[in-house]
């Protein structure tokens, strides 16, 4: 049973890959540096920077007091993310839309698991992100719109 939801996420992986093309990263505005991706290392440098001085307060996540960003995004992302049988159902759905012919029915409206609950840390998590980045705005970055 677990071998074969591992290869039917493998599945949807790949199907979802080639219909989705490139993703294009962010963009950001430095007066100095010009316009850079988000994974520029001036800005990489003073967004890890902000996110340690605004997490050294803490939040509470599952009843322990997290003060890394990255840990707490981490958390946020398995909370999310990694429900009970969301995967095998994803694997199921490319599965059937691979073998169909039919990529649609991966997203068929109604096909979808319920959504996974809001952690009670999410307000939390939200106001801290906001002044990660608040602060990397001081520092002279303007994030951009998505280019078309």
């Amino acid at each position: 049973m677990y071998r074969s939801s591992v290869v039917l996420t493998a599945l949807a992986a790949l199907a979802l890959a080639s219909c989705a093309g490139g993703v294009q990263k962010a963009r950001f505005r430095h007066a100095a540096l010009g316009v850079v991706p988000s994974d520029h290392p001036e800005l990489v440098k003073v967004r890890e920077a902000c996110g340690a001085k605004v997490y050294a307060a803490g939040i509470t996540m599952h009843g322990k007091v997290i003060t890394s960003r990255k840990a707490a995004l981490r958390i946020y992302v398995n909370d999310m993310l990694y429900q009970p049988g969301v995967a095998a159902h994803a694997g199921t759905m490319a599965a059937i839309a691979v073998s169909s012919g039919r990529p649609e029915l991966a997203f068929a409206p109604g096909t979808r698991p319920a959504p996974a609950p809001r952690p009670a840390y999410k307000d939390r998590l939200d106001a801290l992100e906001r002044q990660v980045w608040a602060c990397v705005e001081a520092a002279g970055w303007q994030k951009l719109p998505p280019a078309r």
